[in-house]
């Protein structure tokens, strides 16, 4: 049977030396999917002559091929498959010799994903089994035929938000807006009453895991949230490793992982199971919406011309929220539920979720991938009391900026021109394992595209790219080869 979904992530994990390809995503019927690769192998490339000129006890461990492919300067390379252990082992070896390698920085799941051409939408041929350790309706296949297909796909978001003590090492609440739900669940060791929309926990661990059993029943795609990474989901991390509690967010097993940012322009990830998280701030910034303050309150003020459920003084907003939650729970609960539903208006009202997967269509990469975050840079962004960047005059948002999100779909795209011509400079040129990418021109012959000037690939790109400005689809249609100076495949 053919089924058709959208691939939310991909990811490789070792068994026995052996490499095994997961994608996970959402079928166009609404049900989850699982495919499960074992047929895949670890390989990367080297120059001919340097794969003849080593030793052969250097790759007693690989299988080499003479390969189709070049380098842009037009030499020949070798493909060399290995286990995963080996080929981490050979890259490390030859890097120690100055031996340039190709494509060896690559996971598995990416380049199962680029040899095939799939960039998001996918057509699964082969038997679908049941799959029993999914949340809900899923479905697993096992070394399934994958190719690149379109497929109908509406992201379901659900934005979160905890409140907690000023030293974020006790949770007083949790709460969800989105997929139909706006509720907050209240740590209350007292039970009082709780008013409207509001549930209430005896303790931490039972907060916890009542949100988790409710994210589950909603089976949203995305999660979000205003620093969701960083804050909330690390605090719940810590609040479920100390009271014991399950933290099981996912649409299969497993708790949530988060990676710390790593790099000047690095980003925090969480990986959960078939589920994206994508950080509102990180999406804003993505996007190129600059704003001299990226807090919650200074962006909704900004976006939807509404703030935070407070009334008391700006600078004792901590005191004010600890006091309607001893004192007020009708206030806090409102407080509450109002920054779970900021956070998803403001992405709703720019397309953020719909731009990142749109993203994800046009550049092969997963929507979590794709949101492109930047990290403030030095002294200039660094904040003041009043909201505004030290050393300049605050800046404005662009007039119709609450009204069209045109205005940061444009400017998003041309932002990624140098992704769109496969020209990404850190992934060819500063890691010393250079990397090619395959474009598709206008004969139907793979190409690999070669840097050809950001002022060049401006024009190209306006005129390749067309988006409709409410995000629901756009069509790339790349330059022909002589426009691009592309080094042909064979």
């Amino acid at each position: 049977m053919n089924h058709r979904g959208f691939i939310l992530q991909a990811a490789s994990q070792t068994r026995a030396g052996a490499c095994e390809v997961q994608l996970c995503g959402r079928l166009e019927n609404g049900d989850g999917f699982r495919v499960r690769e074992r047929r895949e192998t670890a390989r990367f490339y080297v120059r001919s002559p340097d794969a003849a000129a080593l030793n052969p006890t250097q790759w007693r461990d690989a299988t080499l091929t003479p390969s189709q492919r070049t380098t842009f300067a037009g030499e020949p390379v070798t493909e060399v498959r290995a286990t995963v252990p080996a080929v981490r082992q050979l890259t490390e070896q030859l890097d120690s010799r100055k031996v340039p390698t190709f494509e060896a920085d690559i996971d598995p799941a990416q380049r199962y994903l680029i040899d095939r051409g799939i960039k998001g939408g996918c057509r699964i041929q082969g038997e679908a089994q049941p799959d029993n350790a999914a949340a809900g309706r899923g479905w697993l296949f096992t070394d399934p035929q994958v190719e690149p297909a379109d497929a109908d796909f509406a992201p379901r978001t659900l934005a979160f938000d905890i409140e907690t003590d000023p030293k974020a090492s006790r949770l007083l609440a949790i709460s969800l807006y989105g997929c139909g739900a706006d509720e907050v669940y209240v740590v209350d060791p007292r039970n009082r009453p709780m008013p409207p929309k509001a549930i209430g926990y005896p303790t931490e661990a039972a907060a916890l895991e009542a949100f988790c059993q409710r994210v589950r029943a909603l089976d949203a795609d995305v999660l979000t949230g205003w620093n969701v990474i960083d804050f909330d989901l690390s605090v719940l991390a810590r609040v479920a490793a100390r009271t014991k509690a399950a933290f099981q967010l996912g649409r299969w097993p497993g708790a949530p992982r988060i990676r710390p940012a790593k790099g000047y322009f690095g980003s925090s990830r969480a990986d959960i199971p078939g589920r994206l998280v994508l950080d509102g701030i990180a999406l804003l910034r993505g996007a190129f919406v600059r704003m001299d303050d990226y807090s919650l309150d200074a962006v909704a003020r900004s976006v939807l011309g509404e703030g935070k459920a407070l009334s008391g003084d700006a600078k004792d907003r901590v005191g004010e929220i600890l006091s309607n939650y001893a004192n007020d729970l009708d206030a806090f609960a409102l407080y509450a539920r109002t920054d779970a539903r900021l956070a998803l208006e403001i992405i709703e009202a720019l397309d953020l979720v719909n731009l990142a997967v749109a993203r994800s269509r046009l550049t092969g990469m997963t929507p979590a991938r794709s949101t492109f975050p930047r990290r403030s840079r030095g002294p200039a962004h660094a904040k003041t009391r009043s909201g505004t960047a030290a050393g300049r005059a605050p800046r404005t948002t662009h007039p119709s900026l609450s009204k069209c999100k045109a205005v940061v779909w444009e400017r998003s795209w041309f932002r990624m021109l140098p992704t769109c011509a496969g020209t990404s400079h850190r992934s060819w040129r500063s890691t010393g394992r250079q990397r090619l990418y395959p474009c598709t021109g206008a004969t139907g012959t793979s190409q690999w595209f070669e840097p050809a000037g950001s002022r060049k690939w401006l024009q190209l790109i306006r005129k390749c790219l067309v988006t409709d400005l409410n995000g629901s689809s756009f069509q790339l249609s790349m330059p022909s080869a002589r426009a691009s100076r592309a080094i042909t495949r064979t």
